[in-house]
Parts: structure tokens; C-alpha cells; sequence
């Protein structure tokens, strides 16, 4: 669930209009020198790179660096930045082929500067993001808050909007003049400030800056009561269904021809976010696979020396929306079994050879899927895909357990870098890699991908349940 909220002053959105601007005009000079656009003919580009700095200034200043970018779901950074973008680029060809000076200009440059500027835009909010989040919270505004009714889902959404480090904010308490044994919830987990009268005195003497209202969809009167009684406050007010699926994965606010709607589960990866994560993964998946080639070659020959034919070991998996795929990996194992009945491995497992042991320690067993990444089955970073067998059995046994599929599985994910690897002994085991892995939908972005993979690769030598 996300909360959009501006919080950016006067002349935080002039730094940011003037970070992107710069950007625009510093790829502008680098790709003219990259291509040796010679003295004589850069100076015409001065007035391209005034136009497009007073563009890009005016049109980027209210999109705040530190909030997610979260590309593709409507009125996200991301969404606004590319489009933003798209008609600046509109904008400035329109006005060559008006003012008949296109072919002043090369082609080339100005195709390599319009693809290449949104790619540094998404890299600075990365790296802008990253340093304020990590080592500046404190700069980011936090926000007074507090929230009207108490219910289960009440407290569950203070939880969330404490964790929260974009927007920020400090949720003060509940109002509510129901007693603990109605709302079912403990008076130690919702701290209770006052009666729902006494809301507009407490927001104007504490200067209270956001109200949330959870409420039943049934509640909408009662909900509409609580705004009039604010409407002599400056408080922002936020309505919040309490339909008891906070847990649910993915679930937001969206509209379909103007209707809004409430996604309850979806993939993140619909539309221009899917691009984005698919050019990812074709780009690190063909570059794996020219640098790993060597090590493929000594791995077959070692795999083949030790343990004959076959030299990879292919499994049914669940890929994609619950479609069957076959997973390759190097063989590890004396046995290759892939039917109803799968056994997990275990430590000191007799199955696995020497030379096994050594490629799961050091996951070389899993390279080949780079193969399935570049087919589309599979991507860089997603939820591991199990067994079949598994799949049949934790699916009736874990709620939610599906959701999983809604994305691509991947080769590390969420769950793995964060010790949820290697055998489930139990149900609470799957449990918690499944609760990762939807975590990991519900966070998505294309700095949490790059932050698995610098993980996974320092976890190489050091993962012990890597067997």
C-alpha cells in the first residue's frame, strides 16, 4: 500500500528541477563529444541545450528524488518522469521542423541523447534515493499523523505508515470511543488519544498535519460525518476501506476508463514497469552468458569426467502465472528425479557428488537458467520456482501461496538473500520464503533487484544452507 503525499518546499523543487536539467544538458555535451561534433557546428546546439534545460526544469521540479520511482502505475515519479520526457522530446522536434533548422542538427546525437537521458534520470533517483533514505533520513519531512477508528486493519496501516521511509510519518494515536472488547484490538497496540468528538480540538492544538479513517465500505456515512467535524482544520484526510486485506499483495488504488478501482493482486510488472524489468533481464542474462561461457565449458567437462551423461539436469517448474517451464541447471546429483515425488535436498545429502557439492555451495548449478531468463521464462530476480511436487503440495497448505506466480521466477530473489534458503523442514519454513517473496512484489523497483544480486554474489562463499 502507498500513501502519496507532497512534502517537497519551495526550494527543494527548485533543486530538483535544476538536478534534471543538468543532467538533460550534461548528456547533451557528452554525447556531442562521443561523437565528435566538431566546435565549429556545437555552438547551434547552445540554444537546444537552453530550451531544454527551462523544459526540463519546468516540467520536473515537483517530482520529488527521494520518493519511489515505481515506473508505469499511474501518477508514480517514474510515470511522470518518462512522460514528462516524451513530450519535451515532442515538443523540441516539433519545433525544428517549424523553424526548418532539423537538419542543423545530427540525427544520431539527437536520437542517442532523447533514448539515453530518461536511463541517467532513473539512475540519479536511484543513487539520490539511496544516500538520503540510508545515511539521510532525517532530511525527509515527517509528517504528524493520526488515525480515526480502531480496528484490526487500523492497526495494522499505523504499522505500515511507521515503516514507511518515503513519505515519512509519526502516528501519534487512534481516536475511538468504542472500548477494547468491540474493536478487537488490545488497548497496548492501539494507543487510544481520545473520544472521535474530541479529533478537531486535539489536530488544531497539535497542528496534526494527516488524518487517516478506517472504516467498513458500509461505513461511508459515518466516514463523511468525521470530514465535515475536520472542516475547520488544515488537516490532509485520507479515507481508508477497511477491507481487511492489508496483507494482500500489491493491493492499490487504480481506476479503469475513469471507475476507480481496488486492486487486491496483480503483477507489478504490468505495462511499462514488464519493459523495463524484461530489457533488464535480456541485457545481464546475454552479457552472463559470453562471460561465464569459459566456466560453462570446464564445469561440463568436470560435471561429465565425474558423473558421465546427462551433463544439465532439467526439471518442470512453475513459471509465469502458474505455467509449467523446464528449468535447467548442471547436474549435481546421482539421481535426476523430477515426477510426482520430489526429495528436497539435505545436508551431507549422499545424492550429491563431490563435485555436486561444490557447484550448489558455490550455486554454479544454476548458471544454465541464465538460458531460461533469455527465453522469457524466468527472470534475474524473482521468487525461486520449487518443484512441482512441491508446488501441489504447498498450495493447499499455504494461503496466498499462488501469488508467488504472478511474477517470473528468478534466480536469487528476496527470500534467499535473506537466509530463507536450502530445505523446509516445515510448513513455517515455506511460510516465511513465501512471505518474502510477496514482500518482494509489494516492494518492487529496480534498486531492490540490483541490491539481491550484489547480495547473492557476496553470499557465494558464505551461504550455509547452501548445500
Amino acid at each position: 500500500m502507498s500513501v502519496n503525499s507532497s512534502s517537497i518546499s519551495g526550494f527543494g523543487t527548485f533543486i530538483q528541477g535544476i538536478v534534471y536539467a543538468v543532467i538533460a544538458v550534461a548528456n547533451l555535451g557528452y554525447v556531442l563529444w562521443l561523437l565528435d561534433i566538431h566546435t565549429a557546428a556545437a555552438a547551434r546546439y547552445q540554444v537546444l541545450a537552453v530550451l531544454s534545460f527551462v523544459l526540463v526544469f519546468s516540467a520536473y521540479r515537483g517530482l520529488d528524488l527521494t520518493r519511489p520511482w515505481a515506473i508505469g502505475r499511474v501518477g508514480s515519479i517514474g510515470t511522470r518522469a518518462l512522460w514528462n520526457w516524451l513530450v519535451i522530446s515532442a515538443l523540441l522536434i516539433v519545433l525544428a521542423f517549424l523553424t526548418k533548422q532539423g537538419d542543423d542538427y545530427s540525427r544520431l546525437a539527437i536520437v542517442t541523447w532523447l533514448a539515453s537521458t530518461p536511463f541517467l534520470f532513473i539512475l540519479t533517483h536511484a543513487l539520490v534515493r539511496f544516500t538520503v533514505v540510508r545515511f539521510f533520513p532525517k532530511a525527509i519531512k515527517v509528517r504528524s499523523a493520526v488515525i480515526v477508528f480502531v480496528s484490526p486493519s487500523a492497526a495494522r496501516l499505523g504499522e505500515l505508515l511507521q515503516r514507511l521511509d518515503t513519505p515519512r510519518y509519526n502516528v501519534l494515536g487512534f481516536f475511538e470511543d468504542r472500548g477494547p472488547d468491540r474493536t478487537g484490538v488490545a488497548a497496548e497496540d492501539a494507543s487510544v488519544l481520545g473520544g472521535v468528538a474530541e479529533l478537531p480540538g486535539y489536530v488544531n492544538k497539535h497542528n496534526v498535519e494527516v488524518v487517516f479513517i478506517v472504516l467498513p465500505a458500509h461505513g461511508s456515512d459515518r466516514a463523511f460525518q468525521v470530514v465535515e467535524q475536520l472542516g475547520d482544520t488544515t488537516a490532509s484526510i485520507y479515507y481508508v476501506p477497511d477491507f481487511r486485506m492489508f496483507d494482500l499483495a500489491h493491493m492499490r488504488f487504480s481506476d479503469i476508463a475513469g471507475m476507480p478501482v481496488l486492486t487486491l493482486t496483480e503483477t507489478p510488472f504490468f505495462g511499462a514497469d514488464g519493459l523495463l524489468k524484461r530489457l533488464i533481464d535480456i541485457g545481464f542474462a546475454s552479457l552472463a552468458l559470453l562471460a561465464l561461457s569459459p566456466i560453462f565449458l570446464i564445469v561440463s567437462l568436470c560435471v561429465l569426467v565425474s558423473m558421465g551423461r546427462p551433463i544439465f539436469f532439467t526439471q518442470s517448474r512453475y513459471g509465469l502465472d502458474g505455467r509449467e517451464i523446464r528449468v535447467h541447471k548442471f547436474r549435481s546429483m546421482k539421481v535426476s528425479e523430477d515426477g510426482a515425488t520430489v526429495k528436497q535436498a539435505q545436508k551431507s545429502d549422499p545424492r550429491v557428488t563431490r563435485v555436486g557439492r561444490f557447484l550448489r555451495r558455490t550455486s554454479i548449478d544454476e548458471l544454465p537458467q541464465f538460458w531460461n531468463v533469455l527465453r522469457g521464462q524466468m527472470s534475474v530476480v524473482g521468487p525461486r520456482p520449487h518443484a512441482v511436487a512441491h508446488n501441489e503440495l504447498y498450495r493447499k497448505l499455504i494461503s496466498g501461496y499462488m501469488v508467488r506466480h504472478k511474477v517470473r521466477p528468478g534466480i536469487t530473489g528476496w527470500a534467499q538473500v535473506n537466509g530463507e534458503r536450502g530445505e523446509t523442514r516445515d510448513v513455517a519454513d515455506m511460510e516465511r520464503r513465501v512471505q518474502l517473496d510477496i514482500d518482494y512484489i509489494q516492494r518492487w523497483s529496480p534498486e531492490l533487484d540490483v541490491r539481491i544480486i550484489l547480495r547473492t554474489i557476496a553470499m557465494v562463499f558464505r551461504d550455509e544452507k547452501a548445500y
